[in-house]
């Protein structure tokens, strides 16, 4: 069975918590990486998706919206697909304000990555390990969109 662009982003965005897990069990004590913070997931996930992808650019400006020009984290071309990591990893993100502050962010990106000529799919990837985004499937059923032109998915893992 062959798999989609949009199977293989689900599956590693699914099981990228267990990848960061794993990183941290290393033999005879060696440094790993730790995720700590956005760059940590996006590093991560850059390498990740090498294994999929033969065309990936990092950190390309976006037409400027409003005033302001906004970088999207990957855009593999060849696909038409954006992808854009999002952390809850920072202090700055409690159980109390997360959903929100999250919600606000992606909303602001959703619509400045609808200016790309060269996307067709935004993948947007909010890595949640301490579980503060409530209610993940509504957020991710909130924020996703599909469109003729222009399709948002919405994907937040771990779950509890």
């Amino acid at each position: 069975m062959q798999s989609t662009n949009k199977d293989v982003l689900e599956h590693l965005f699914k099981k990228f918590h267990l990848v960061s897990q794993q990183l941290l069990i290393r033999h005879d004590d060696r440094e790993t990486l730790e995720i700590d913070d956005e760059y940590d997931v996006q590093d991560l996930m850059h390498s990740l998706l090498w294994l999929f992808f033969d065309n990936i650019n990092d950190e390309e400006s976006v037409p400027s919206s409003a005033g302001s020009n906004s970088l999207i984290d990957f855009i593999m071309k060849d696909e038409s697909i954006g992808i854009e990591i999002k952390s809850t990893t920072a202090a700055s993100y409690t159980k109390k304000n997360s959903t929100k502050k999250m919600s606000e962010q992606l909303k602001i990106d959703i619509h400045s990555y609808k200016e790309h000529p060269q996307i067709e799919e935004l993948y947007c990837f909010v890595y949640d390990p301490g579980y503060n985004i409530k209610n993940p499937i509504g957020f991710e059923k909130e924020l996703s969109e599909q469109g003729e032109n222009y399709s948002v998915y919405v994907y937040v893992y771990p779950k509890p």
